[in-house]
């Protein structure tokens, strides 16, 4: 069987286009995709009752689902605002609508409660953390966190300062070890402030099996089933990075890599 691959490179295409799942990526629970709509024009999501969180990058998006309606933005660039999402559970489909020219990031996870569920997280919901020091100090955004009422997702999205670190030191969350660690598989999907820049993305295991480092560019994914998983923006420019990770133990308890206790 082909190695599947840790990272996905960004391909343009109107409408939605998933990304990965676990029919084509080392992912259980996880499904991630991105929506591009000029002002306008709508997509169907046929999410298929599984729980899912629409978080805006950019634009003004109005969102419809189970006699519903919500509109999330206008959100200027992912570096100039807070984000503001929707999320549902047991509801079969969303028709989204752009106001404006749309980015939009879609995550779906296995639902086990069936009864249709929707609610906002506008940008004042959002809890905005100064995370590290120094060299790897880094903006954090929660969106939907521990706290929240979802199955199995936390999402969120991290800005690296240009020539600054994070998820660093070096954390893995691969293992149900409570109150140490939570088994929490994670994507990362990856903006840059200036289009042409790149950052570095390391992942790599205790046990050497997984020992990856990818250049990452504006629109790119890449998948982090388990092991640890810093980050790094170059010097010309901030890098984002929106996470969403899935589980059944949704709490954000990770082990460091005793290499760098």
């Amino acid at each position: 069987m082909k190695k599947k691959a840790l990272k996905y490179p960004a391909k343009s295409k109107s409408g939605y286009r998933r990304i990965v799942s676990p029919t084509n990526a080392r992912l259980r629970l996880i499904e991630f995709g991105v929506v591009t709509l000029a002002r306008g024009e709508s997509v169907t999501l046929r999410i298929g009752g599984k729980e899912a969180a629409v978080t805006i990058l950019g634009g003004k998006l109005s969102i419809e689902g189970a006699d519903r309606k919500a509109t999330l933005g206008p959100r200027k660039s992912v570096f100039d605002d807070a984000p503001s999402a929707v999320y549902t559970r047991g509801i079969a489909r969303l028709v989204l609508t752009a106001r404006s020219k749309v980015e939009a990031l879609v995550s779906c996870a296995p639902a086990r409660k069936r009864r249709p569920f929707i609610e906002v997280i506008g940008p004042a919901d959002v809890v905005e953390r100064a995370v590290g020091t120094g060299t790897y100090e880094r903006r954090v955004l929660t969106i939907i966190g521990e706290d929240f009422p979802a199955e199995r997702l936390l999402v969120g999205e991290t800005i690296n300062q240009a020539g600054k670190w994070s998820s660093y030191p070096p954390h893995r969350h691969d293992k149900d070890s409570p109150p140490h660690e939570a088994n929490l598989e994670e994507v990362y999907y990856y903006k840059l402030e200036q289009p042409k820049a790149f950052g570095l993305q390391r992942i790599y295991t205790d046990d050497g099996r997984i020992d990856e480092t990818h250049t990452v560019r504006d629109g790119d994914l890449c998948v982090l089933p388990r092991g640890y998983h810093p980050v790094a923006a170059t010097p010309l420019s901030r890098l984002y990075y929106f996470w969403a990770l899935a589980g059944k133990n949704r709490k954000m308890q990770v082990r460091t890599d005793p290499n760098f206790v």
